[in-house]
């Protein structure tokens, strides 16, 4: 069996299947996909355009929760309850929101000032899930290393590294974070050491 995940180095949605495939014998490809190369290479591999795609043997396999499903299926890395998947659903909603606002604004040069619609709903959805979380971050759950632990960490460390949305730096985000930082998979992923 041989897995090539494809993705972006700091994408939170790539991140969190480099964190659960800690163990999980696999290369890593990263892309740049704002260079020509790069986003070539995704067009080629990925009809969506989108990161992470997942090699197995050849064959592969779109979005990251598939991927996740379809690797929980195989490895059976833990058990997905109605809530776990909720609360992935839930860190989808705020990396989805964060990466609207920064290709936006860092990549397409929108004015922030401006009133936008889509904007202002991806700000409004980055709060709503952000405020959602809140009482998650204060239970044992959240002291758990799994996939919706994994998500979330990805989620607010990306939006923290890309400066998305003051919630990233909250006090209670500042713990979660802090929580797990020093485990080695998360500084080997870490997009700033690379």
């Amino acid at each position: 069996m041989t897995y090539i995940l494809v993705g972006s180095a700091p994408s939170p949605f790539t991140r969190r299947l480099r964190l659960v495939m800690e163990n999980t014998p696999h290369e890593f490809r990263a892309l740049n996909i704002y260079e020509a190369s790069g986003a070539a290479e995704l067009k080629a591999l990925n009809p969506t355009n989108q990161i992470p795609v997942l090699l197995d043997n050849g064959k592969p396999v779109f979005d990251s929760r598939v991927i996740f499903n379809y690797l929980n299926e195989k490895h059976q890395f833990e058990a997905m309850t109605v809530e776990k998947q909720n609360l992935l659903t839930v860190a989808e909603g705020m990396m989805n929101g964060g990466v609207a606002k920064f290709l936006l604004i860092n990549k397409s040069g929108v004015d922030a000032a401006k009133p936008m619609m889509y904007l202002d709903r991806q700000l409004e959805r980055i709060q709503n899930t952000h405020e959602w979380l809140m009482p998650w971050m204060k239970t044992a759950a959240a002291k758990d290393w799994n996939f919706v632990t994994m998500s979330i960490y990805s989620a607010y460390d990306w939006m923290r590294f890309r400066d998305i949305h003051p919630v990233a730096h909250e006090g209670a985000v500042s713990n979660f974070l802090q929580l797990h930082a020093d485990r080695d998979v998360v500084r080997k992923t870490d997009a700033r050491n690379s």
